[in-house]
């Protein structure tokens, strides 16, 4: 009897260490899959949208648009380019293009369109249903090296990664024409410009309320001027002429902001007039 327990002990200890060394090789695997799915060479970015994204070589993207037809099994990725150095390098850059899904092997079907300059229109064709996270990744390289010899681009890419979500759903997604790709870009502008605007007139509300605060406290000082001893007094011109100074720093500030704002919105006039135009 105590041999047979001696044997079922050492059964039930070779099938646990079995099951552990099976649970260590399977989190292995996972780890090495995962490893490969996200890549080691590119930077990981969570695909916000319009969230611009260093690329290297001073390039930045942003995602601007994401959109899943599961009907069609088609999804639409739109992209907004800039280069912090210059504007003319843009025309002179190509992009390799690699799309994978975590939770399949089907081979997809992938367009990848240079509308302009500043805006890349993608088209992911056979992507099932339950696709999982979608591995996007950008690669530039230079299709004339010549012309922009200091241009390093070595190492420049990015990875980006869309959950599946019911936020991307769009039934109605379908092939745009070329046109419609311009209309697109230039709405794409203008909403950025928007937002800069919205960023500028916020910081001219600050500075107003700065404004009317240094006043205030310039008021308070004047009122109780007369209370004061002269050294008191003194002190307290030292800090009117304090505030003063301020307040007309944030005036010419706000003075600044309100023609930059003008400009921005010459701009998105000047773009929608461009818009029809097309």
């Amino acid at each position: 009897m105590i041999k047979q327990k001696k044997e079922r002990d050492g059964d039930y200890l070779e099938k646990r260490y079995l099951m552990i060394l099976g649970g260590f090789v399977l989190v292995l695997l996972v780890i090495l899959l995962l490893g490969g799915f996200m890549g080691q060479n590119f930077n990981f970015a969570d695909a916000g949208l319009d969230q611009f994204q260093p690329m290297g070589g001073n390039l930045h993207v942003a995602m601007v648009r994401r959109e899943y037809n599961p009907e069609q099994e088609l999804m639409r990725l739109d992209f907004l380019l800039e280069d912090a150095m210059s504007t003319t390098r843009l025309s002179n850059l190509e992009f390799e293009t690699e799309v994978r899904y975590i939770s399949g092997t089907r081979p997809l079907s992938i367009e990848t369109i240079q509308v302009n300059d500043h805006f890349v229109v993608m088209y992911i064709e056979n992507l099932p249903q339950n696709f999982g996270v979608l591995s996007v990744t950008l690669t530039p390289h230079l299709i004339h090296p010549e012309l922009h010899g200091s241009f390093n681009l070595s190492g420049a890419g990015i990875r980006m990664y869309v959950n599946e979500a019911d936020e991307l759903l769009n039934l109605g997604l379908m092939r745009s024409a070329d046109v419609d790709h311009q209309r697109d870009h230039i709405s794409v502008e203008k909403r950025f410009l928007r937002a800069e605007i919205s960023e500028k007139e916020e910081a001219i509300y600050q500075h107003e309320f700065s404004i009317s605060f240094l006043q205030d406290a310039i008021d308070r000082l004047q009122s109780e001027m007369q209370y004061m001893t002269r050294s008191e007094q003194e002190i307290a011109y030292q800090t009117i002429t304090g505030h003063e100074a301020s307040i007309a720093n944030h005036e010419r500030n706000i003075s600044d902001l309100s023609s930059e704002v003008e400009e921005l919105q010459e701009r998105i006039v000047l773009l929608e007039q461009r818009k029809q135009g097309i």
